[in-house]
């Protein structure tokens, strides 16, 4: 019959609690009393109710990976797939399991009781993340966010350098290429990537005397979709609200499809632009397929880079410049700041900014 806790205390002569110190607690036993219990609980192979200890000290050793409404497929997004990767990778170096957790809903809080009573800290994506971030406070659950910001206070985010990355884009196409006429597409630019990533765009062009690509038979898109710009990131950039520039084209979303059928509609202009800079790689490819429908070449006639580098930037036809971001690297650096706020949830608010690389390919 398999021994029991209370049986392992009788025979060694210790009170229960004790035990249970012995396996949750070591370090606050001396050595021949935690030597004397171990030794007993191996020769009858007894093991500890790890759960019944987690509820006993209210940490369950389990961490979030929330989505906020976002779109499917969740995890096989080109970006939330290696993400997952490396958090749950991190996580198990730490000795943490993780819950998973998606929603299409802008107000679902995830207010599941398993997930509201049990987690020890998240990992929110979320388009406006502060009403979410204030909900799992009160909880009394530590977070972090992934490729955003906020301004509250005992938070961690994790982003890729947006800016950094489109200021070489740029750079290549105006210095090493000597394009001039470069047009934006992207979807809203309220996006906490994209914004930098136009941000980054319309200073590039100033700093060498040029002006954004600006076409009136374009029309003119909502810059927003109904999501006001993250007031963090406008605060960082120093500027007060999103101005419009030239006329950036806004695909509904970042999907190859969406973007094809959106600039099919819209081309030839009568101006063409020299290049186009997209916002993403998925954007990218679908503007590279309609611009070959229209009978213009890649990049003799129009020059096309994406943000990124999604498996299938090097394998489109022509390859893709872009820039190579390392979603496995930002999530398991997302775990490792979560597990600092868990150790201290007063720890202030932290920003840590992955550098990426420019990959030129055919399209420039």
């Amino acid at each position: 019959m398999a021994k029991r806790m209370v049986d392992i205390a009788k025979l060694a002569g210790v009170s229960k609690s004790t035990v249970s110190r012995a396996f949750s607690r070591p370090e606050m036993l001396q050595k021949e009393t935690l030597d004397r219990i171990m030794g007993i609980a191996r020769m009858y192979d007894y093991h500890p109710n790890t759960m019944a200890q987690a509820i006993a000290r209210r940490h369950f050793n389990l961490v979030g990976f929330l989505l906020l409404h976002k779109s499917r497929p969740f995890f096989e997004h080109t970006f939330y797939g290696p993400a997952l990767d490396g958090f749950m990778e991190r996580a198990k170096a730490r000795g943490y399991h993780v819950v998973l957790g998606a929603t299409t809903r802008r107000n679902d809080h995830f207010e599941e009781g398993f997930i509201n009573d049990s987690i020890d800290g998240a990992l929110l994506s979320s388009r406006a993340p502060d009403p979410f971030i204030k909900v799992f406070q009160s909880r009394n659950i530590p977070v972090v966010l992934i490729q955003n910001e906020t301004g509250l206070e005992n938070v961690g985010m994790v982003t890729d350098d947006d800016y950094g990355g489109m200021t070489k884009i740029m750079t290549h196409l105006i210095k090493e290429r000597g394009y001039e006429d470069i047009a934006f597409i992207s979807c809203r630019l309220s996006h906490p990537c994209y914004m930098p990533r136009f941000f980054a765009y319309i200073d590039a062009l100033e700093q060498n005397g040029l002006h954004p690509f600006a076409n009136p038979d374009l029309p003119k898109y909502d810059l927003e979709d109904s999501y006001p710009p993250n007031p963090s990131i406008l605060s960082r950039f120093g500027r007060q609200g999103l101005q419009r520039f030239g006329t950036p084209i806004i695909v509904p979303s970042a999907h190859i499809d969406t973007a094809e059928k959106t600039l099919l509609k819209l081309l030839p202009f009568r101006k063409m632009p020299r290049a186009i800079v997209c916002a993403t790689d998925d954007i990218a490819i679908g503007v590279c397929r309609a611009l070959k429908q229209k009978g213009f070449r890649v990049p003799q006639d129009v020059a096309v880079t994406g943000y990124d580098d999604v498996e299938m930037a090097s394998f489109c036809h022509p390859s893709l410049t872009t820039v190579h971001v390392d979603p496995y690297h930002l999530g398991a650096e997302s775990m490792d700041l979560l597990c600092r706020y868990i150790e201290d949830p007063g720890y202030p608010s932290t920003r840590i900014c992955l550098k990426n690389e420019l990959i030129i390919r055919e399209s420039s």
